[in-house]
Protein backbone atom coordinates (compact mmCIF):
# COMPACT_ATOMS: atom_id res chain seq x y z
CA UNK A 1 0.00 0.00 0.00
CA UNK A 2 1.45 3.80 -0.77
CA UNK A 3 2.37 5.43 2.01
CA UNK A 4 0.52 8.66 0.60
CA UNK A 5 -2.77 8.29 0.31
CA UNK A 6 -3.02 11.82 -0.20
CA UNK A 7 -2.04 11.10 -4.13
CA UNK A 8 -5.52 8.92 -4.35
CA UNK A 9 -7.71 11.70 -3.40
CA UNK A 10 -6.09 14.10 -6.03
CA UNK A 11 -7.17 12.02 -8.35
CA UNK A 12 -10.78 11.65 -7.50
CA UNK A 13 -11.42 14.97 -6.50
CA UNK A 14 -9.63 16.89 -9.56
CA UNK A 15 -9.99 14.08 -12.30
CA UNK A 16 -13.81 14.16 -11.99
CA UNK A 17 -13.89 17.71 -12.41
CA UNK A 18 -11.95 17.90 -15.48
CA UNK A 19 -13.25 14.78 -16.68
CA UNK A 20 -16.40 15.70 -16.65
CA UNK A 21 -16.10 18.92 -18.39
CA UNK A 22 -13.60 18.13 -21.50
CA UNK A 23 -15.09 17.55 -24.75
CA UNK A 24 -12.94 15.20 -27.40
CA UNK A 25 -12.81 15.89 -30.63
CA UNK A 26 -14.74 13.00 -31.91
CA UNK A 27 -18.60 11.98 -30.98
CA UNK A 28 -18.78 9.52 -28.60
CA UNK A 29 -22.10 7.46 -28.42
CA UNK A 30 -21.92 6.44 -24.88
CA UNK A 31 -20.49 9.63 -23.64
CA UNK A 32 -22.41 12.37 -25.94
CA UNK A 33 -25.72 10.54 -27.73
CA UNK A 34 -27.01 8.04 -25.56
CA UNK A 35 -27.93 10.42 -22.48
CA UNK A 36 -29.44 12.65 -25.02
CA UNK A 37 -31.21 9.99 -26.76
CA UNK A 38 -32.07 8.61 -23.26
CA UNK A 39 -33.57 12.13 -22.12
CA UNK A 40 -35.51 13.13 -24.67
CA UNK A 41 -36.62 10.40 -26.88
CA UNK A 42 -36.71 6.95 -25.50
CA UNK A 43 -39.57 7.75 -22.85
CA UNK A 44 -41.90 7.25 -26.10
CA UNK A 45 -39.68 5.50 -28.38
CA UNK A 46 -37.15 2.78 -26.11
CA UNK A 47 -37.42 -0.45 -24.62
CA UNK A 48 -40.89 0.21 -22.87
CA UNK A 49 -43.32 -1.31 -25.25
CA UNK A 50 -46.24 0.00 -23.42
CA UNK A 51 -45.51 3.77 -24.02
CA UNK A 52 -43.63 3.02 -27.24
CA UNK A 53 -45.00 5.53 -30.21
CA UNK A 54 -45.00 5.13 -33.69
CA UNK A 55 -43.50 1.12 -33.32
CA UNK A 56 -40.16 3.49 -33.17
CA UNK A 57 -37.52 2.24 -30.87
CA UNK A 58 -34.81 4.68 -30.64
CA UNK A 59 -32.66 2.67 -28.57
CA UNK A 60 -31.68 -0.38 -31.11
CA UNK A 61 -30.29 0.04 -34.74
CA UNK A 62 -32.36 -1.51 -36.60
CA UNK A 63 -35.62 -0.19 -35.82
CA UNK A 64 -33.85 2.86 -35.93
CA UNK A 65 -32.26 2.48 -39.35
CA UNK A 66 -35.69 0.71 -40.64
CA UNK A 67 -37.04 1.89 -43.99
CA UNK A 68 -40.45 3.71 -43.22
CA UNK A 69 -42.00 3.73 -46.64
CA UNK A 70 -39.05 5.90 -49.10
CA UNK A 71 -37.46 7.67 -45.45
CA UNK A 72 -35.40 5.99 -42.30
CA UNK A 73 -35.00 7.94 -38.98
CA UNK A 74 -31.35 7.25 -39.31
CA UNK A 75 -29.43 7.35 -42.31
CA UNK A 76 -25.70 5.96 -41.29
CA UNK A 77 -23.57 8.73 -42.82
CA UNK A 78 -26.09 10.78 -44.39
CA UNK A 79 -27.52 13.07 -41.56
CA UNK A 80 -29.00 15.13 -44.65
CA UNK A 81 -31.06 12.44 -45.35
CA UNK A 82 -32.16 11.47 -41.53
CA UNK A 83 -36.01 12.64 -40.88
CA UNK A 84 -34.75 13.15 -36.90
CA UNK A 85 -32.88 15.83 -37.74
CA UNK A 86 -35.94 17.22 -39.82
CA UNK A 87 -38.22 16.64 -36.52
CA UNK A 88 -36.26 18.35 -33.97
CA UNK A 89 -35.50 21.54 -36.00
CA UNK A 90 -39.43 21.32 -36.68
CA UNK A 91 -40.72 25.47 -36.47
CA UNK A 92 -44.34 23.68 -36.38
CA UNK A 93 -44.85 22.30 -32.68
CA UNK A 94 -47.24 19.78 -34.42
CA UNK A 95 -43.97 18.16 -35.99
CA UNK A 96 -41.03 19.03 -33.52
CA UNK A 97 -39.67 16.23 -31.30
CA UNK A 98 -39.92 15.65 -29.00
CA UNK A 99 -43.40 16.91 -28.50
CA UNK A 100 -43.58 20.37 -26.21
CA UNK A 101 -45.36 17.80 -23.47
CA UNK A 102 -42.36 16.26 -23.24
CA UNK A 103 -40.34 18.67 -21.93
CA UNK A 104 -37.68 20.98 -22.83
CA UNK A 105 -36.12 20.93 -26.90
CA UNK A 106 -33.07 19.95 -27.77
CA UNK A 107 -30.58 22.98 -28.26
CA UNK A 108 -28.55 23.40 -30.80
CA UNK A 109 -25.37 22.62 -29.62
CA UNK A 110 -27.09 19.22 -29.30
CA UNK A 111 -28.51 18.95 -32.64
CA UNK A 112 -25.22 19.74 -33.80
CA UNK A 113 -23.70 16.44 -32.05
CA UNK A 114 -26.41 14.42 -32.95
CA UNK A 115 -25.33 15.49 -36.86
CA UNK A 116 -22.06 15.13 -36.20
CA UNK A 117 -22.52 11.26 -34.73
CA UNK A 118 -25.26 10.74 -37.69
CA UNK A 119 -22.18 11.54 -40.25
CA UNK A 120 -19.95 9.52 -38.74
CA UNK A 121 -21.65 6.47 -38.99
CA UNK A 122 -24.29 6.65 -36.40
CA UNK A 123 -22.56 3.58 -34.65
CA UNK A 124 -24.63 2.09 -31.88
CA UNK A 125 -22.84 0.47 -28.79
CA UNK A 126 -24.17 -1.10 -25.60
CA UNK A 127 -23.95 0.33 -22.21
CA UNK A 128 -20.81 0.44 -20.76
CA UNK A 129 -21.63 -1.00 -17.68
CA UNK A 130 -23.00 -4.28 -19.81
CA UNK A 131 -19.62 -4.66 -21.84
CA UNK A 132 -17.65 -7.37 -20.05
CA UNK A 133 -15.10 -6.33 -17.44
CA UNK A 134 -11.77 -5.53 -19.40
CA UNK A 135 -8.24 -6.76 -17.92
CA UNK A 136 -6.40 -3.16 -18.67
CA UNK A 137 -2.19 -3.42 -18.16
CA UNK A 138 -1.89 -1.19 -16.18
CA UNK A 139 0.14 2.23 -18.15
CA UNK A 140 3.54 2.79 -18.25
CA UNK A 141 4.45 6.09 -16.71
CA UNK A 142 7.37 8.44 -17.17
CA UNK A 143 8.42 8.65 -13.23
CA UNK A 144 7.98 5.01 -12.11
CA UNK A 145 9.73 5.98 -8.68
CA UNK A 146 7.12 7.70 -7.97
CA UNK A 147 4.61 4.98 -8.37
CA UNK A 148 4.78 1.90 -5.84
CA UNK A 149 1.82 -0.04 -6.69
CA UNK A 150 -0.50 -0.32 -9.99
CA UNK A 151 -3.60 1.73 -8.77
CA UNK A 152 -0.26 4.75 -8.57
CA UNK A 153 0.06 4.12 -12.21
CA UNK A 154 -2.99 4.48 -13.07
CA UNK A 155 -3.54 7.87 -11.32
CA UNK A 156 -0.03 9.35 -12.47
CA UNK A 157 -0.86 8.77 -15.89
CA UNK A 158 -4.26 10.29 -15.30
CA UNK A 159 -2.50 13.25 -13.93
CA UNK A 160 0.03 13.43 -16.50
CA UNK A 161 -2.67 13.83 -19.17
CA UNK A 162 -4.41 16.52 -17.61
CA UNK A 163 -1.42 18.04 -16.98
CA UNK A 164 -0.90 18.00 -13.24
CA UNK A 165 1.84 16.82 -11.30
CA UNK A 166 1.29 15.10 -7.77
CA UNK A 167 0.84 16.56 -4.28
CA UNK A 168 3.60 16.26 -1.90
CA UNK A 169 3.70 13.13 0.48
CA UNK A 170 1.21 14.10 3.38
CA UNK A 171 3.24 14.23 7.20
CA UNK A 172 2.61 11.25 9.05
CA UNK A 173 -0.17 13.15 11.49
CA UNK A 174 -2.29 13.40 8.52
CA UNK A 175 -1.56 10.12 7.10
CA UNK A 176 -2.07 8.13 10.41
CA UNK A 177 -5.34 10.67 10.86
CA UNK A 178 -6.49 9.62 7.45
CA UNK A 179 -6.18 6.00 8.41
CA UNK A 180 -7.71 5.97 11.31
CA UNK A 181 -11.02 7.75 10.34
CA UNK A 182 -11.45 5.51 6.91
CA UNK A 183 -10.86 2.09 8.80
CA UNK A 184 -12.00 2.84 12.19
CA UNK A 185 -13.96 5.74 12.08
CA UNK A 186 -11.92 6.95 15.18
CA UNK A 187 -9.60 9.32 15.58
CA UNK A 188 -5.39 7.98 16.78
CA UNK A 189 -4.31 8.99 19.74
CA UNK A 190 -1.46 11.28 20.67
CA UNK A 191 0.20 8.10 21.34
CA UNK A 192 -0.13 6.33 18.39
CA UNK A 193 0.71 9.14 16.45
CA UNK A 194 3.61 9.08 17.79
CA UNK A 195 4.88 6.07 17.50
CA UNK A 196 3.85 6.17 13.89
CA UNK A 197 6.13 9.48 13.50
CA UNK A 198 9.22 7.96 15.28
CA UNK A 199 9.10 4.46 13.68
CA UNK A 200 11.74 4.65 10.83
CA UNK A 201 10.96 1.08 9.35
CA UNK A 202 10.63 1.02 5.68
CA UNK A 203 6.86 -1.10 6.14
CA UNK A 204 5.72 1.34 8.79
CA UNK A 205 2.81 2.44 6.70
CA UNK A 206 1.54 -0.81 5.79
CA UNK A 207 2.42 -2.18 9.02
CA UNK A 208 -0.03 0.11 10.25
CA UNK A 209 -2.82 -0.78 7.88
CA UNK A 210 -2.24 -4.08 8.57
CA UNK A 211 -2.67 -2.94 12.46
CA UNK A 212 -5.96 -0.96 12.03
CA UNK A 213 -7.37 -4.02 9.54
CA UNK A 214 -7.07 -6.26 12.30
CA UNK A 215 -8.52 -4.01 14.90
CA UNK A 216 -12.34 -5.18 16.20
CA UNK A 217 -13.59 -1.06 15.21
CA UNK A 218 -12.41 -2.02 11.66
CA UNK A 219 -15.54 -4.29 11.08
CA UNK A 220 -18.05 -1.59 12.63
CA UNK A 221 -17.25 1.01 10.96
CA UNK A 222 -17.26 -0.96 7.43
CA UNK A 223 -20.21 -2.78 8.30
CA UNK A 224 -22.33 0.05 9.02
CA UNK A 225 -21.88 0.62 5.60
CA UNK A 226 -23.19 -2.51 4.40
CA UNK A 227 -25.80 -2.12 6.84
CA UNK A 228 -26.98 1.10 5.45
CA UNK A 229 -27.20 -0.49 2.14
CA UNK A 230 -29.39 -3.33 3.94
CA UNK A 231 -32.13 -1.19 5.49
CA UNK A 232 -30.98 -2.30 8.70
CA UNK A 233 -33.41 -1.26 11.73
CA UNK A 234 -34.62 -2.60 14.99
CA UNK A 235 -37.94 -2.02 14.19
CA UNK A 236 -40.79 -3.44 11.76
CA UNK A 237 -41.40 0.58 10.48
CA UNK A 238 -45.35 1.29 9.42
CA UNK A 239 -47.40 3.87 12.00
CA UNK A 240 -46.83 1.02 15.16
CA UNK A 241 -43.00 0.36 14.48
CA UNK A 242 -42.84 -2.25 17.36
CA UNK A 243 -39.36 -3.14 18.10
CA UNK A 244 -38.00 -5.99 16.44
CA UNK A 245 -34.65 -8.68 17.30
CA UNK A 246 -32.40 -8.01 14.86
CA UNK A 247 -29.08 -7.54 15.89
CA UNK A 248 -27.66 -11.09 15.30
CA UNK A 249 -28.05 -10.51 11.70
CA UNK A 250 -26.12 -6.99 12.33
CA UNK A 251 -23.35 -8.63 14.67
CA UNK A 252 -22.57 -11.34 12.16
CA UNK A 253 -21.64 -8.44 9.61
CA UNK A 254 -19.73 -7.11 11.75
CA UNK A 255 -17.83 -10.70 12.39
CA UNK A 256 -17.83 -10.74 8.41
CA UNK A 257 -16.24 -7.75 7.78
CA UNK A 258 -13.44 -8.66 10.58
CA UNK A 259 -13.24 -12.33 9.99
CA UNK A 260 -12.40 -10.45 6.15
CA UNK A 261 -14.79 -13.23 4.87
CA UNK A 262 -14.53 -13.63 0.71
CA UNK A 263 -17.24 -11.49 -0.95
CA UNK A 264 -19.19 -14.27 -2.54
CA UNK A 265 -19.76 -16.28 0.52
CA UNK A 266 -20.89 -13.02 2.05
CA UNK A 267 -23.24 -12.76 -1.20
CA UNK A 268 -24.27 -16.22 -0.85
CA UNK A 269 -24.60 -16.70 2.64
CA UNK A 270 -26.89 -13.39 2.83
CA UNK A 271 -28.91 -14.16 -0.14
CA UNK A 272 -29.07 -18.04 0.37
CA UNK A 273 -27.60 -19.14 3.75
CA UNK A 274 -30.68 -21.20 4.57
CA UNK A 275 -30.30 -23.53 1.34
CA UNK A 276 -27.19 -24.63 2.01
CA UNK A 277 -26.80 -28.72 1.94
CA UNK A 278 -26.22 -28.16 5.92
CA UNK A 279 -27.53 -24.73 7.34
CA UNK A 280 -24.99 -23.52 9.74
CA UNK A 281 -26.69 -20.95 12.60
CA UNK A 282 -24.12 -18.49 10.77
CA UNK A 283 -25.10 -19.04 7.93
CA UNK A 284 -29.39 -18.44 8.92
CA UNK A 285 -28.33 -15.57 11.01
CA UNK A 286 -26.80 -14.22 7.68
CA UNK A 287 -30.39 -14.02 5.69
CA UNK A 288 -31.15 -11.62 8.25
CA UNK A 289 -30.47 -9.34 5.47
CA UNK A 290 -33.65 -9.87 3.66
CA UNK A 291 -35.18 -9.92 6.67
CA UNK A 292 -34.73 -6.14 7.20
CA UNK A 293 -38.63 -5.47 4.93
CA UNK A 294 -40.83 -3.72 7.00
CA UNK A 295 -43.58 -5.72 8.46
CA UNK A 296 -47.24 -4.04 9.14
CA UNK A 297 -48.68 -5.03 12.39
CA UNK A 298 -51.71 -2.73 12.39
CA UNK A 299 -55.40 -4.29 13.27
CA UNK A 300 -56.67 -5.18 9.72
CA UNK A 301 -53.63 -5.55 7.27
CA UNK A 302 -53.45 -8.26 4.76
CA UNK A 303 -50.99 -10.31 4.42
CA UNK A 304 -50.58 -10.98 1.38
CA UNK A 305 -50.62 -7.32 0.29
CA UNK A 306 -47.18 -6.61 2.52
CA UNK A 307 -45.88 -10.04 1.44
CA UNK A 308 -45.83 -9.10 -2.38
CA UNK A 309 -44.59 -5.22 -1.18
CA UNK A 310 -41.67 -7.45 0.56
CA UNK A 311 -40.78 -9.44 -1.98
CA UNK A 312 -40.23 -6.64 -4.29
CA UNK A 313 -38.78 -4.74 -1.56
CA UNK A 314 -35.56 -7.83 -2.00
CA UNK A 315 -36.09 -7.71 -5.87
CA UNK A 316 -35.35 -3.79 -5.41
CA UNK A 317 -32.70 -4.04 -2.87
CA UNK A 318 -30.60 -7.33 -4.34
CA UNK A 319 -30.51 -5.02 -8.35
CA UNK A 320 -29.16 -1.62 -5.94
CA UNK A 321 -26.77 -3.24 -4.25
CA UNK A 322 -25.54 -5.80 -5.98
CA UNK A 323 -25.75 -4.62 -9.72
CA UNK A 324 -26.11 -0.86 -9.09
CA UNK A 325 -29.06 -1.40 -11.42
CA UNK A 326 -32.73 0.44 -10.83
CA UNK A 327 -34.46 -2.77 -11.20
CA UNK A 328 -37.40 -1.76 -9.30
CA UNK A 329 -38.50 0.88 -12.35
CA UNK A 330 -40.12 -2.33 -14.41
CA UNK A 331 -42.09 -3.88 -11.69
CA UNK A 332 -45.51 -1.57 -13.10
CA UNK A 333 -43.76 -1.49 -16.83
CA UNK A 334 -40.87 -2.33 -19.05
CA UNK A 335 -37.53 0.23 -17.87
CA UNK A 336 -37.81 3.13 -20.19
CA UNK A 337 -34.20 3.56 -19.74
CA UNK A 338 -32.36 0.01 -18.98
CA UNK A 339 -32.75 -3.24 -21.27
CA UNK A 340 -35.02 -4.71 -18.00
CA UNK A 341 -38.53 -5.79 -19.71
CA UNK A 342 -41.15 -6.28 -16.68
CA UNK A 343 -41.64 -10.04 -17.40
CA UNK A 344 -37.88 -10.56 -16.46
CA UNK A 345 -38.33 -8.09 -13.29
CA UNK A 346 -41.15 -10.36 -12.33
CA UNK A 347 -38.86 -13.61 -12.86
CA UNK A 348 -36.46 -12.49 -10.42
CA UNK A 349 -38.82 -11.92 -7.96
CA UNK A 350 -39.32 -15.56 -8.77
CA UNK A 351 -36.37 -16.11 -6.78
CA UNK A 352 -38.06 -14.50 -3.70
CA UNK A 353 -41.37 -15.54 -3.71
CA UNK A 354 -41.32 -18.81 -2.20
CA UNK A 355 -40.07 -17.62 1.66
CA UNK A 356 -41.84 -18.95 4.54
CA UNK A 357 -42.39 -15.21 6.17
CA UNK A 358 -45.77 -13.60 5.11
CA UNK A 359 -45.60 -10.20 6.79
CA UNK A 360 -44.44 -12.19 10.08
CA UNK A 361 -41.69 -12.39 12.25
CA UNK A 362 -41.49 -16.05 11.73
CA UNK A 363 -39.27 -18.02 11.12
CA UNK A 364 -37.22 -17.27 13.42
CA UNK A 365 -34.08 -18.81 14.74
CA UNK A 366 -32.79 -19.43 18.26
CA UNK A 367 -29.17 -17.78 18.69
CA UNK A 368 -27.42 -20.64 21.07
CA UNK A 369 -25.36 -23.31 21.04
CA UNK A 370 -26.41 -26.93 18.90
CA UNK A 371 -27.59 -28.82 22.26
CA UNK A 372 -30.01 -25.80 22.92
CA UNK A 373 -30.71 -25.19 19.54
CA UNK A 374 -32.36 -28.58 18.88
CA UNK A 375 -34.20 -28.66 22.35
CA UNK A 376 -36.04 -25.57 21.25
CA UNK A 377 -36.77 -27.28 17.74
CA UNK A 378 -38.14 -30.25 19.37
CA UNK A 379 -40.05 -27.83 21.90
CA UNK A 380 -42.16 -26.23 18.79
CA UNK A 381 -42.62 -28.97 16.70
CA UNK A 382 -44.27 -30.94 19.63
CA UNK A 383 -45.84 -28.13 21.14
CA UNK A 384 -47.55 -27.28 17.17
CA UNK A 385 -48.43 -30.81 17.66
CA UNK A 386 -50.83 -30.78 20.11
CA UNK A 387 -52.19 -27.45 19.76
CA UNK A 388 -53.53 -29.05 16.38
CA UNK A 389 -54.76 -32.35 18.73
CA UNK A 390 -56.68 -29.75 21.19
CA UNK A 391 -57.93 -27.54 18.76
CA UNK A 392 -59.41 -31.01 16.70
CA UNK A 393 -60.36 -32.47 20.08
CA UNK A 394 -62.52 -29.53 21.40
CA UNK A 395 -65.40 -28.71 19.52
CA UNK A 396 -65.80 -32.29 19.76
CA UNK A 397 -66.26 -32.89 23.33
CA UNK A 398 -67.88 -29.75 23.80
CA UNK A 399 -71.01 -30.79 21.67
CA UNK A 400 -70.40 -34.09 23.34
CA UNK A 401 -70.45 -33.30 26.62
CA UNK A 402 -68.38 -36.08 27.20
CA UNK A 403 -66.36 -36.22 30.74
CA UNK A 404 -65.20 -39.92 29.56
CA UNK A 405 -61.51 -40.78 29.07
CA UNK A 406 -60.98 -38.56 25.74
CA UNK A 407 -61.82 -35.75 28.33
CA UNK A 408 -59.06 -36.80 30.28
CA UNK A 409 -56.76 -37.11 27.84
CA UNK A 410 -57.07 -33.64 26.35
CA UNK A 411 -56.70 -32.20 30.00
CA UNK A 412 -53.38 -34.12 29.77
CA UNK A 413 -52.37 -32.59 26.63
CA UNK A 414 -53.14 -28.70 28.07
CA UNK A 415 -51.15 -29.78 30.77
CA UNK A 416 -48.37 -30.62 28.79
CA UNK A 417 -48.91 -27.84 26.66
CA UNK A 418 -48.33 -25.40 29.37
CA UNK A 419 -45.45 -27.02 30.47
CA UNK A 420 -43.75 -27.15 27.53
CA UNK A 421 -44.30 -23.83 26.64
CA UNK A 422 -43.19 -22.49 29.73
CA UNK A 423 -39.78 -24.80 28.57
CA UNK A 424 -39.73 -22.86 25.22
CA UNK A 425 -40.37 -19.29 26.97
CA UNK A 426 -37.55 -19.85 29.35
CA UNK A 427 -35.30 -21.16 26.31
CA UNK A 428 -36.33 -17.73 24.91
CA UNK A 429 -35.65 -15.36 27.68
CA UNK A 430 -32.09 -16.90 28.06
CA UNK A 431 -31.07 -16.65 24.11
CA UNK A 432 -32.22 -13.99 21.30
CA UNK A 433 -34.05 -15.16 18.28
CA UNK A 434 -33.16 -13.98 14.98
CA UNK A 435 -35.09 -13.31 12.03
CA UNK A 436 -34.56 -15.99 9.01
CA UNK A 437 -35.14 -16.85 5.81
CA UNK A 438 -36.80 -20.25 5.25
CA UNK A 439 -38.11 -21.83 2.19
CA UNK A 440 -41.51 -23.45 1.54
CA UNK A 441 -42.03 -26.99 0.38
CA UNK A 442 -44.07 -26.03 -2.55
CA UNK A 443 -42.96 -23.23 -4.09
CA UNK A 444 -45.53 -20.35 -5.04
CA UNK A 445 -46.21 -19.30 -8.84
CA UNK A 446 -45.49 -16.32 -9.86
CA UNK A 447 -47.18 -13.71 -12.69
CA UNK A 448 -46.44 -10.34 -14.21
CA UNK A 449 -48.44 -8.15 -12.07
CA UNK A 450 -50.54 -5.87 -14.59
CA UNK A 451 -49.06 -2.13 -13.60
CA UNK A 452 -47.36 -4.10 -10.23
CA UNK A 453 -50.54 -5.08 -9.17
CA UNK A 454 -50.46 -8.29 -6.95
CA UNK A 455 -54.49 -8.59 -7.34
CA UNK A 456 -54.00 -8.40 -11.36
CA UNK A 457 -51.83 -11.26 -12.05
CA UNK A 458 -51.17 -11.87 -15.85
CA UNK A 459 -48.81 -14.21 -17.49
CA UNK A 460 -47.09 -16.97 -15.57
CA UNK A 461 -43.28 -16.58 -15.19
CA UNK A 462 -40.70 -18.67 -13.78
CA UNK A 463 -37.23 -17.40 -12.10
CA UNK A 464 -35.16 -15.94 -14.56
CA UNK A 465 -32.32 -13.00 -15.18
CA UNK A 466 -32.33 -10.17 -17.62
CA UNK A 467 -31.51 -11.27 -21.30
CA UNK A 468 -29.00 -8.61 -21.38
CA UNK A 469 -26.95 -9.77 -18.16
CA UNK A 470 -25.05 -13.30 -18.51
CA UNK A 471 -26.68 -16.31 -19.25
CA UNK A 472 -27.67 -18.65 -16.80
CA UNK A 473 -26.07 -22.01 -16.64
CA UNK A 474 -28.41 -24.78 -16.47
CA UNK A 475 -29.51 -26.22 -13.09
CA UNK A 476 -31.57 -28.60 -11.17
CA UNK A 477 -32.62 -25.89 -8.85
CA UNK A 478 -33.37 -22.26 -9.93
CA UNK A 479 -33.56 -20.93 -6.00
CA UNK A 480 -31.99 -18.15 -4.25
CA UNK A 481 -28.74 -19.93 -4.22
CA UNK A 482 -28.71 -20.53 -7.75
CA UNK A 483 -28.67 -16.75 -8.34
CA UNK A 484 -26.45 -15.62 -5.50
CA UNK A 485 -23.82 -17.69 -7.76
CA UNK A 486 -25.04 -16.26 -10.74
CA UNK A 487 -24.26 -12.56 -9.38
CA UNK A 488 -21.12 -13.84 -8.78
CA UNK A 489 -20.26 -15.47 -11.94
CA UNK A 490 -16.99 -14.06 -13.30
CA UNK A 491 -18.15 -13.36 -16.31
CA UNK A 492 -20.63 -10.75 -14.79
CA UNK A 493 -20.49 -7.32 -16.17
CA UNK A 494 -21.98 -5.55 -12.95
CA UNK A 495 -21.06 -7.17 -8.96
CA UNK A 496 -17.43 -6.56 -9.12
CA UNK A 497 -18.05 -3.11 -10.80
CA UNK A 498 -20.35 -1.96 -8.36
CA UNK A 499 -18.80 -3.46 -5.37
CA UNK A 500 -15.31 -1.46 -6.09
CA UNK A 501 -17.15 1.46 -6.85
CA UNK A 502 -18.77 1.51 -3.37
CA UNK A 503 -15.21 0.95 -1.57
CA UNK A 504 -13.45 3.34 -3.41
CA UNK A 505 -16.58 5.94 -3.07
CA UNK A 506 -16.21 5.13 1.03
CA UNK A 507 -12.55 6.18 1.10
CA UNK A 508 -12.63 9.12 -1.37
CA UNK A 509 -16.11 10.43 -0.78
CA UNK A 510 -17.26 10.21 -4.50
CA UNK A 511 -17.30 7.04 -6.66
CA UNK A 512 -15.52 6.13 -9.90
CA UNK A 513 -18.77 5.90 -10.92
CA UNK A 514 -21.35 9.31 -9.14
CA UNK A 515 -24.30 7.09 -9.03
CA UNK A 516 -23.18 4.37 -7.28
CA UNK A 517 -26.90 3.34 -6.74
CA UNK A 518 -27.22 3.39 -10.84
CA UNK A 519 -24.68 2.23 -13.68
CA UNK A 520 -27.70 2.17 -16.28
CA UNK A 521 -28.38 4.10 -19.11
CA UNK A 522 -29.43 7.48 -16.24
CA UNK A 523 -26.41 7.28 -14.28
CA UNK A 524 -23.03 8.92 -14.41
CA UNK A 525 -20.49 7.26 -16.76
CA UNK A 526 -17.09 6.05 -14.49
CA UNK A 527 -14.75 8.78 -14.34
CA UNK A 528 -11.38 6.68 -15.04
CA UNK A 529 -12.94 3.36 -16.38
CA UNK A 530 -9.79 1.65 -16.90
CA UNK A 531 -9.16 1.79 -13.34
CA UNK A 532 -12.71 0.83 -12.22
CA UNK A 533 -12.03 -2.00 -14.72
CA UNK A 534 -8.45 -2.94 -13.27
CA UNK A 535 -10.06 -2.66 -9.92
CA UNK A 536 -13.41 -4.84 -10.50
Amino acid sequence: MPDDMNRYFLLATIGFGVSSASVAETVDFSRDIKPLLAQHCWKCHGPDESSREADLRLDVLSSATADRGGYAVLVPGVAAESTILDRVRAHDEGERMPPAEAGRALNEEEIRTLEAWINAGATFQQHWSFEPIRHPVPPLVADAGWSRNAIDRFVFARLSKLGFAPSASAERATLIRRLYLDLLGLLPSPEAVASFQHDKSSDAYESLVDSLLTNPHFGERWGRYWLDQARYADSNGYTIDGPRVMWPYRNWVIDAFNRDQPFDMFTTQQLAGDLSPSPTLPELVATGFHRNTLINTEGGVKADQFRDEQVKDRVDTTGVVWMGLTVGCAKCHSHKYDPIQQDEYYALYAFFNSTQDNNSVEPIELVAEAESRQRWRDLRRRIQELKERIDEATPKLATDGDESAESKELQKWKSELGSLESARDELEDGYPLAMVLRELRQARQTHVQVRGDFLRPEALVTAGTPQALPTMLPSKEYDRRFFANWLMDKDHPLTARARVNRVWMRLWGRGLVETENDFGVQGSLPSHPLLLDWLA
